[in-house]
């Protein structure tokens, strides 16, 4: 076994951090494709997120962030580079706001679950995101859109983990969303939370 991947299973078990070994991603990936990861880790919490990240920099392991696989296509064979997978943090929590519906929606939130939330609610603005089989995360990554309905129309800020382990909030503007582009892809922060503004109407 690599090295690395001792170094990270004693400290994973060590930090009681969920994770799977020698996970077969065709099991989870949407098109039924892709070989088998020797780390995939599902954190519970924020804190266990930036402990992971902080320790892949300390150590210079090479990671990478998943979401719920419907965009994204991984090679078939064994890979050693681990992969965080946070669906386990999703949750849709509205917020007081004097000029409309703020929501505070984790990362791993699907996001069928969060426009179907909304426009039960009485909130127009998000119906075309029924149908895209992903998470609020992966959204906001790619700035995903659909049926005329973009998720970055409402956002007014995210909350992400640097590289470096740090939280931060970065606002609308910071995150240069543009046709399926924004800041993350460049950048590989980990989103945490994204908030939105829907208008009273």
């Amino acid at each position: 076994m690599d090295k690395n991947l001792e170094i990270l299973n004693e400290w994973l078990i060590n930090n009681n951090i969920n994770y799977f070994k020698d996970y077969k991603i065709s099991l989870k990936s949407w098109i039924k494709a892709g070989g088998t990861i020797k780390n995939y880790i599902t954190p519970e919490t924020i804190k266990d997120c930036q402990k992971l990240i902080k320790f892949f920099k300390e150590k210079k392991i090479k990671f990478y962030i998943l979401g719920n696989i419907s965009n994204t296509i991984i090679r078939d064979g064994s890979i050693n580079a681990p992969f965080i997978n946070i669906n386990k943090l999703s949750n849709i929590t509205e917020e007081k706001h004097n000029d409309g519906y703020k929501y505070k929606v984790s990362g791993g939130t699907s996001l069928p679950k969060f426009s179907k939330f909304i426009t039960k609610n009485g909130i127009t603005g998000c119906e075309g995101l029924v149908g895209i089989p992903g998470t609020v995360g992966g959204g906001g990554f790619m700035n995903c859109s659909s049926y005329g309905s973009c998720i970055s129309d409402y956002i007014i800020s995210v909350e992400c983990i640097t590289p470096d382990g740090d939280i931060v909030v970065l606002n609308k503007d910071e995150g240069k969303f543009e046709f399926r582009k924004s800041i993350f892809q460049l950048n590989n922060y980990l989103i945490l939370n994204v908030y939105f503004l829907f208008p009273k109407k």
